[in-house]
Parts: C-alpha cells; structure tokens; sequence
C-alpha cells in the first residue's frame, strides 16, 4: 500500500510538472526555433547555400537569433528569409521575457508559501514534531542538542504566522522547517515528507486546548494521528504524549512506537525532592542534555558478545564511563500482539482501530518491543543486538 501510495503522487508531481506553464513555454520556444530554422533553410538553401547548407545549421541559426538577437556569421538574404529572422528575434524577445516572468513569479510564490507553511518540504532522515506547546521548544532543543550529525525538523502544527516567525529564527543555524496544518490529516503529513521520516513525535497542544476542548478530546487527536501515520507507512517510528494515562491503551492499538505521559514522573520527583534530595538532583542532572553528566546510549564492542556483564562494566569503566545496562529490541522473538491490548469486551474504537490496521495490511504484531535490562547479574551475557546504556 504505501508503495502504491508513493508511486500514485509521483505521477501526480510529473502530471502537474509536464502541464505547468513554464513547460509550455519551454516547448513553444523550441517549436519556434525548430519550425523558424526549418522555413529558413527552406527560404535561403538555395539562394545562399552556404550559410544554410543542411537543416541542422539553419536550427542552430534560430537558436542563436532567439537567445543572443544575432545572427552570427549566418545571415538570411532572401525576402522570406528576413521575414522568419525577424519573427524569429521577436518572438524571442516576448518568449523569454514571459519565461523570466514566470520563473520569478513561481519562485516568489514558492518563497511565500513556504514561509506559511504551505509548501511540500523534501527531506529524508529527519524528525517531525506534531503540536505545539510551552514544552516545545525544549523538545526540539533536545533533539538538536542530543543529534551526533547535522539533522533535519519539521515542524507541523497550526500556530500564527507571528508565532511561526519568532520560533524559526532562533534556529537558523539548524535545518528547522515548518508545514501548517492539521497533523492528522494525510496531505498535512505528505507535505512534511512523512514517507521519508526517520521518526514522528506528537505533543499535545495543551496550550491550544478552549474551555470546549477537553484534555481527552486532545488525546483522540493524538491517537488519530498515530493511525494515521502507521496507515501511510507501518514502519514509521511513532513517539507520542499522552495528557490523560487512561487512554494509553487506545494509543497502544493504534500502534505507537513509544508512549510518555504527561507528568508521569511528577510524583516520584516532588516526592524524592522532600526525603531523597540527593536522587532528585542526580535524575535532574542526568536528563538535562546541557550538563556534562549525561545519559547516553552507546554501541557494545564486538569482542564483548558473549561475555559476562562484568567484563562490559569494567571496560566502560576504564573509558570514564559508567554501565548501567543494555537494551535491545525483541531479540528473544517474544512478540506481542495486538490481542493482548484488546479488553474481552471490546468497544466500538477497538474494532475501528483493528478494522483500520488490517485494511492498510499491516501486521498486528509489535515488532519494536523494547527489551531493557537495567544492572543484570555480573554473570549475565551479553547478546547480539544489545546495546549499552551509559552515563558519561
């Protein structure tokens, strides 16, 4: 499906190129230049054959004419020959002044619409953040700030063009680009090279939410966008937040890759900062990507598959950095389904979610099951697949 997706809008593109008016304009200078060098060589091959010896010379005569109003050392003498140069020069003159035009007439517009959001932006590889709020910012700045090599955000949410222009300058430096529009909506995210997205991240507009809107209401938004995501590509990594813990079941049906509640860890930090104050700063510090303390995740050295957990510690030890476990992804083969979400008394969404999963053809497996496995036994061994995760 999201094959024939993906070969249904190049088509799309080519028809809309192949019918835009800079390629009439284009097709109509080479006509006149091709029909202009033929009625040239008609008129002069024999009067004056050896300027207009073959049909080729006589085109070329036209091209030159067209682009430079010269003739070179190719000059008509006949009456019907002058007529065709002269028709030839002035047709030039109009052609490329109205292909000047729409070049810069297209250019222009391409240049508004992106600064409004309403242009496809081609990437690949990159992030997209779906919503906006007062913890935005320091999302992207995460992502920019924790990215080892130059990495491309897209933005998609429907915040004012005042908004949008005192966000984006703060990141000139950086490949941030912005799409305006509904994230749940399919055409929102083709704009925003979706197909092509390393990730999607969706935050709520918790700041955007009226006395009409409810936080529930905001999270359907949320879900609706994780279908719709996996409906375009099932192998899109999908990392949302949720307001209200009670639908994490409903995002985990539609697929989700990774769900965060909002405030999940509130309790356990306001709690730690009265009677472990020690363990609050430490966890504070450890999450704040502008200290030099920091978790990391980082690649196990071959030598060390198979090898007890203790040898791994020692060796990240030595390098100046402390082991605190590996993680890796469903290397047991224990997948879990679906089914397993569902209730025995399903409702309507759960038949919807599973109707629209199976209509696109994907699987109702979830194969990005995520195995983390924090302080192991000294003994344990280390496997293919895992990867280590670090503070340093």
């Amino acid at each position: 499906m999201a094959t024939f997706n993906k070969i249904t809008r190049n088509l799309t593109y080519l028809t809309r190129f192949v019918t835009s008016p800079i390629v009439a304009i284009v097709l109509i200078i080479g006509l006149i230049q091709i029909i202009g060098g033929y009625l040239a060589w008609h008129f002069e091959h024999l009067e004056n054959p050896v300027e207009f010896d073959s049909l080729i010379n006589s085109i070329w005569w036209a091209i030159v004419t067209m682009t430079t109003v010269g003739y070179g050392s190719q000059e008509p003498i006949t009456l019907g020959g002058r007529f065709v140069g002269g028709f030839v020069i002035f047709s030039g003159i109009i052609m490329v002044a109205i292909l000047t035009g729409l070049v810069s007439s297209l250019y222009v517009t391409r240049k508004l619409r992106e600064g409004k959001g309403l242009e496809k932006q081609n990437m690949e590889n990159h992030i997209i953040l779906c919503g906006w709020n007062s913890n935005a910012e320091s999302v992207l700045n995460s992502i920019l700030e924790l990215s080892q090599e130059p990495l491309g955000v897209i933005l998609v949410n429907e915040l004012s063009q005042d908004q949008i222009e005192t966000i984006l300058p703060k990141y000139e430096e950086h490949n941030v680009r912005f799409v305006r529009g509904d994230f749940t909506r399919e055409s929102v995210l083709n704009r925003a090279s979706v197909e092509n997205a390393r990730a999607v991240i969706l935050i709520p507009n918790f700041d955007l939410v009226t006395a009409t809107r409810s936080q529930s209401e905001t999270d359907e938004k949320t879900i609706l966008a994780t279908l719709t995501i996996k409906g375009i590509d099932s192998s899109i990594k999908v990392v949302a937040m949720l307001l209200d813990r009670n639908n994490r079941l409903h995002l985990k049906r539609a697929k989700a890759d990774e769900i965060i509640i909002s405030d999940e860890f509130s309790g356990f930090m306001l709690a730690s900062h009265v009677l472990e104050t020690g363990v609050s700063q430490a966890v504070k510090d450890l999450l704040d990507v502008q200290t030099k303390n920091r978790i990391r995740q980082v690649a196990i050295p071959n030598q060390y598959l198979g090898k007890p957990y203790r040898q791994l510690f020692d060796y990240f030890k030595g390098a100046g950095k402390v082991l605190i476990g590996v993680f890796s992804k469903d290397i047991h083969g224990n997948a879990l389904k679906l089914s397993d979400f569902l209730s025995s008394d399903t409702s309507q969404i759960d038949h919807f979610i599973a109707r629209k999963l199976e209509a696109t053809g994907h699987s109702l497996i979830d194969d990005n099951r995520i195995y983390l496995n924090i302080n192991p036994a000294s003994d344990y061994e280390i496997q293919k697949g895992e990867v280590a995760i670090v503070i340093e």
